[in-house]
């Protein structure tokens, strides 16, 4: 039948094309960078940097060894803007709703 597995790309319901592209109609008019402060939650542990997979000979085993132990788990909140980072809070475990609240009245 000549198919192959596919990733499926996934998109909201809710997701308003109408509203969305007026967004980016009046969004797209704002030319100067410094009005623009971007945000974004990431976190780190020790398994952080450690691959689901790998490659090897056709036949043969993909092994990896790593460490099996967590350690502690630290989330990082930075605010950048077009030059600089205009805010930075790490937070020992994974961030709630409060806690990233607070970061933006901060």
């Amino acid at each position: 039948m000549q198919i192959s597995k596919k990733s499926l790309p996934h998109s909201a319901a809710e997701c308003n094309k109408e509203l969305w592209t007026l967004w980016e109609i009046e969004l797209a008019q704002l030319d100067d960078p410094d009005l623009f402060i971007f945000i974004n939650e990431s976190a780190v542990d020790n398994k952080t940097v450690q691959w689901s997979q790998g490659w090897s000979a056709v036949g043969g085993c993909s092994i990896s060894q790593c460490t099996f132990l967590w350690g502690k788990h630290h989330s990082i909140l930075p605010a950048l803007s077009s030059d600089s980072i205009v805010a930075l809070e790490i937070i020992e475990g994974s961030v709630n709703k409060e806690q990233f609240l607070q970061f933006l009245c901060g």
